[in-house]
């Protein structure tokens, strides 16, 4: 467990950078920051550690952009090959409606080959896409691949898009992404395969036992829902 973890090893960055991970996954940022905050002092080299941080952002109620990309930003300049760091700090930036700055940052990874190959031909199509309307995204973003189809479905607020995406993406790499979720409207939270998602990933387990985060809230003994009136 983790509190175990952290009783063997309290000063180990890994294994804060892995508690703060889960408490992200969670929603549970406040927390989920301060155990990234912790690592990074002990080893502020590791751009993963920043990347964690900025991710705990994400689920922390009232953060702004700059709150997560300033983090985001610092694991970028410690290793700017860091394809995932730079696609995470895209998925933000589309969140907040920031286009042209998410485009930038694109053509900065890919000058930087940190994006390459699929990624970066999809996120590409993606954006040019997207200069001639949102209506001419949803005619592509079908195509592309899961990581760029889910930046289409943030752009478009498509939840069936973006959680179809998603279930690829978790079918690769379990729990991937699920703090993305923090970013956007309750409805998607209360959709049922993203239910299902937490539940099977152990985080409805997670919050009965240390309690539901900000917005959310149990239902019965197996179910939860986060509604608009619960979040800060």
């Amino acid at each position: 467990s983790f509190d175990l973890a952290l009783s063997l090893e309290p000063n180990n960055p890994l294994v804060l950078n892995v508690v703060a991970q889960r408490y992200a996954d969670a929603g549970y940022g406040e927390d989920a920051a301060n155990f990234a905050e912790r690592a990074i002092r002990i080893d502020p080299l590791v751009p993963v550690y920043w990347n964690t941080l900025g991710w705990s952002r994400i689920a922390t109620p009232g953060a702004d952009l700059s709150q997560t990309l300033a983090p985001l930003r610092s694991g970028i300049e410690l290793d700017p090959t860091m394809d995932f760091i730079y696609t995470n700090a895209i998925h933000e930036m589309i969140a907040y409606g920031q286009r042209e700055e998410a485009q930038a940052l694109l053509e900065e990874g890919i000058e930087n080959r940190a994006l390459k190959g699929e990624i970066a031909d999809d996120l590409t199509r993606l954006f040019d896409a997207w200069a001639g309307g949102l209506e001419a995204v949803r005619l592509i973003a079908r195509e592309l691949g899961p990581a760029a189809r889910v930046d289409a479905a943030i752009a478009l607020g498509d939840m069936d898009l973006f959680l179809l995406a998603l279930q690829d993406i978790w079918a690769e790499a379990p729990r991937n992404d699920l703090r993305l979720f923090w970013t956007f409207p309750d409805d998607y939270r209360n959709d049922q395969r993203w239910k299902d998602q937490a539940t099977n990933d152990g985080l409805l387990t997670l919050w009965q036992a240390r309690g539901f985060p900000t917005g959310c809230e149990a239902v019965g003994e197996d179910d939860f829902q986060c509604q608009a009136d619960l979040v800060q």
